[in-house]
Parts: structure tokens; sequence; C-alpha cells
């Protein structure tokens, strides 16, 4: 879920990454279907990780291309928001 600072009008990738021995990899990409009307919280989003590689030290969640304004559909003023780390090793 997240709260938009203004009304959000364009699709938003969600993305899933995990960090493994080989760095980070894409483990799943949802699309949020625009249309959030500022200070209201989305909805969940729910989605299904097929192949998860082992061991998995950490995921991150990263949404409207993360962190980077180049990456992003959508125009905000700040961008240093867009990604949250689970912070631990992920148990199988």
């Amino acid at each position: 879920m997240f709260v938009a600072a203004a009304t959000i009008e364009d699709d938003v990738n969600v993305e899933i990454w995990g960090v493994t021995d080989a760095g980070e990899v894409l483990l799943a990409t949802k699309t949020y279907i625009a249309d959030l009307p500022p200070g209201e919280m989305s909805a969940s989003i729910e989605t299904y990780i097929a192949s998860v590689p082992s061991p998995l030290y950490d995921l991150k969640l990263k949404v409207d291309g993360g962190n980077t304004d180049e990456l992003g559909v959508v125009a905000e003023c700040v961008t240093s928001d867009n990604e949250v780390e689970w912070g631990a090793l992920v148990c199988l």
C-alpha cells in the first residue's frame, strides 16, 4: 500500500527485488492501475513469486522505478521514498 501526495493518473510498476549471491535480481513486477487521489491509501497488491533464489539475503520493493528520478513515470517532488528493504535474511 502507498499514499499519494498528488493524484496518480499513470499506471505505476511495483517491483520486488531479491538480494542474492549474484547481486540484485528482479523477482516480480506488478502494475498498479492508476487513479489514486491525494491523501488516499492504495489497495493492497498481491503477487506470487514462482522461483525464489536461495540464499535470499534481503528483499527490496521499488515503486515507480525506485529512488531514481529518471526511471519513474510519475512526476514527483521527492523520489527518495520509493524503495523499502526487508532488512534481513529471508527464510524459505
